[in-house]
């Protein structure tokens, strides 16, 4: 009987820096267009340990936003979700990604949305997961 391996051990892990600190990222090989999971509060990147390598042949790349999982930790009271467009762009940056799908679930999906409406030509797709939206300033 074969036992499969568990989806950490076919990711490789990797710290991005970012304009306040590193961020962790794990990258799940596959083929492009990569989709790039963002977690929501107070998560990190392992809720996606046993989704990301069910998406295969996809390209799935976690990231964890600074203070989360195991992303440089930044001074109290300096969680401020205004950087996470700066945090993606980075991963992006860093990892030469093309235009991307981007998952977004809970606290990340106005993350996601803004990024899309900042930078459509980096985003192909988007899928949001028990997400909101309402308060955002593109709306107005």
């Amino acid at each position: 009987m074969s036992e499969t391996m568990p989806a950490s051990a076919t990711a490789e892990s990797r710290m991005v820096s970012a304009p306040s600190g590193r961020l962790h990222v794990r990258d799940f090989p596959g083929v492009e267009p990569a989709l790039v999971v963002l977690h929501g509060f107070p998560d990190d990147s392992r809720i996606y340990d046993q989704v990301a390598p069910l998406l295969a042949p996809r390209r799935v790349v976690a990231v964890d936003w600074l203070g989360y999982g195991r992303s440089d930790r930044v001074e109290p009271g300096s969680l401020d979700s205004g950087r996470h467009p700066e945090e993606l762009r980075a991963v992006l940056d860093s990892l030469e990604l093309g235009p991307v799908g981007l998952v977004a679930h809970d606290a990340s999906g106005p993350d996601a949305i803004n990024f899309t409406l900042a930078e459509p030509g980096r985003v192909g797709q988007i899928i949001l997961l028990n997400t909101y939206y309402g308060h955002a300033p593109a709306l107005r």
